[in-house]
Order: C-alpha cells, then sequence, then structure tokens
C-alpha cells in the first residue's frame, strides 16, 4: 500500500512538473508570436525613437529618483546621476556627487578611469574592502564591469532596451503630452523583467532569494521585520514584464524616458541605512519608485575629459 502511494505521488510530482513546463513554454511562445505579429510596426517605432541616439556624435542623460505618491512626485536627491556617452570616441561617463568614472572602450579590453569611490577591491590584511580614492585610478574593467552602460541597459539608461529583441515585446504610441513647453508623443513600452535571469513567466522563489542575498540582505529577516518591503520586494521582482515610457519631440528627437525603479531604490535602502525605511517611504505608505532619464545631445551636451595623471592597478 505504502509502495502505491510513492508512485501516485510520483506522478502527481511529474504532472505538476510538466504543467509548470508547459506553462513557461507558453509564456515565451507567446510573447515572441506577439512581438512577431506586429515585428515591422515595432521596428519603425524603435528606429523612429532612437534616430536622435544613432544620429549623435554625443548623448547626455540625468537621472533622478521619485517616490510617486497621490499628489506629488517627492525627489531623493541621493540618486541624482548624470551620464555623458561619446559615440564618435567610444567613452562613457557618469558622474554622481563628486564621484566620477570613465570607461573608455576604444580597445578590446575596456579601461575605467575612477575617482572618489572604486568598485575595484584590495586586500586590506582583514579580508576585502572598497578603496577609498582622491585620485584617478586606472584598470581593466572589460569583463566585470562596462558592457551595460555601453549597451545603454542600466538601471539609470535604458534606451538600449528598445532595440534589444530578447527584452523588447511591445511600443504602442499613446498621447501626446506637454514636456518643458514642447509637445512630444508618448510611447508606452513593455520589455521583459529586467531584474531576472530566467525568461519564462514561472515565478522562482529561488531566484528572488538568490537575488536579495546577492545585495547582502538576510531574506528571512527582511520578511520578519520589514514584511511590506518584502512583499514589494517579491511583488516587483515576479513581474513578466516591466512598462517604460518615453516622451519623442516632433523631430522625432527622444526627450525622456521613465521606468520603475522599485525594487532597487528599496533593496538600496535596505542595504545601506534600513533605518531610515520608515522616514524615506514607510511614512508615505511605501509607494511606487520612479526612475526618470532626461535626453540631450550634441552640441549642447557636456564634453568627456579625459585625466591627464592617473595610479594604474
Amino acid at each position: 500500500m505504502k509502495k502505491k502511494y510513492q508512485n501516485i505521488g510520483k506522478i502527481v510530482f511529474i504532472i505538476i512538473m510538466g504543467i509548470g513546463l508547459l506553462y513557461a513554454f507558453w509564456n515565451l511562445l507567446s510573447s515572441r508570436f506577439l512581438l512577431g505579429e506586429n515585428k515591422k510596426e515595432v521596428e519603425m517605432a524603435t528606429e523612429k525613437i532612437l534616430s536622435s541616439v544613432k544620429n549623435a556624435d554625443r548623448m547626455e542623460c540625468y537621472t533622478w529618483v521619485y517616490r510617486d505618491l497621490a499628489e506629488e512626485e517627492l525627489w531623493d536627491p541621493q540618486y541624482d546621476v548624470k551620464m555623458v556617452h561619446d559615440f564618435e570616441h567610444q567613452k562613457f561617463q557618469t558622474m554622481k556627487a563628486d564621484k566620477k568614472e570613465i570607461i573608455d572602450y576604444t580597445k578590446e579590453d575596456i579601461e575605467v578611469y575612477s575617482r572618489g569611490i572604486s568598485p575595484v577591491y584590495i586586500p586590506d590584511g582583514e579580508g576585502l574592502r572598497t578603496a577609498l580614492l582622491d585620485r584617478w585610478l586606472k584598470y581593466e574593467g572589460a569583463k566585470t564591469y562596462g558592457k551595460q552602460q555601453i549597451k545603454g541597459m542600466t538601471d539609470f539608461i535604458s534606451y538600449g532596451y528598445l532595440e534589444n529583441p530578447d527584452y523588447l515585446l511591445s511600443i504602442k504610441e499613446e498621447d501626446t503630452e506637454d514636456v518643458g513647453g514642447m509637445t512630444c508623443r508618448k510611447y508606452k513600452v513593455r520589455v521583459r523583467n529586467t531584474l531576472r535571469q530566467e525568461k519564462s513567466g514561472e515565478e522562482s522563489d529561488f531566484e528572488f532569494r538568490k537575488a536579495i542575498s546577492a545585495n547582502g540582505l538576510d531574506v528571512l529577516e527582511l520578511k520578519a521585520s520589514y514584511p511590506q518591503v518584502y512583499c514589494l520586494l517579491k511583488e516587483s521582482f515576479n513581474k513578466d514584464a516591466e512598462e517604460f515610457f518615453v516622451w519623442v519631440d516632433n523631430n522625432d528627437v527622444m526627450v525622456q524616458i521613465e521606468r520603475d525603479y522599485t525594487f532597487q531604490y528599496y533593496v538600496n535602502v535596505m542595504k545601506e541605512h534600513s533605518e531610515k525605511i520608515e522616514e524615506l517611504v514607510g511614512q508615505y505608505d511605501y509607494p511606487k519608485i520612479v526612475c526618470h532619464q532626461q535626453y540631450r545631445y550634441s552640441p549642447e551636451c557636456q564634453t568627456i575629459e579625459m585625466p591627464e595623471a592617473f595610479e594604474e592597478m
């Protein structure tokens, strides 16, 4: 009798696994089918939206983050980032407060110049620590750094997802809106969830826990002590798709992009100063966070000046 129930259990397990795999396959297939159904329309929209990027010698992206409250957009200045992409000379610069980094990808091995806080870890006799710098440091970073920035696919710069077939699901023109005194067309863009590695629509508790742990957070402690934050992070992580909103002016110049930044923001707050979670978001009933990216192009945007003196790692 015991063996009989064991066999039934195995059969039920196989059926459940089979249904899960079929569901995952159907989600992947349907998303590809939907994109293929209006592929020409999507490609035309992408080409029009990104024409200003493709035709520019340089592009500047100024990014800020705000808490999306019911009656206002509450700005958080600690996330202000300014980026300059010099397409002509193959350089990319990021500036945040007094920190500055320049990526030079003219060679096969990407070279990084960093001033402020270096992402390079060095031995200090007690383990590994981040080197605080008041000078320029130069090192190779091809394997660990820079690739996504160059492709325009990071938390703070998102236009690259619009032409990536592994992510892009749909583009739809919605309406016109006033942006800085200009009448702009607004597009709604759906992309595969950029937080997740897997392409299926199936929720993965293991992958979520892995992502939380990779940011130095204890999943069980987070769930027990900050249940609202835990639920918000899990909901954001397990979404099938993300929505971007893109504004383009009458000359087909991409002016700005907005995207959801909830997961990254809450993870950063919990990681860096969890004691401020109530002050920053709790008192506002844990709102959605939005990342706003504003673009302008050569000759108006800033140029990149390479450091004359630096220390090589």
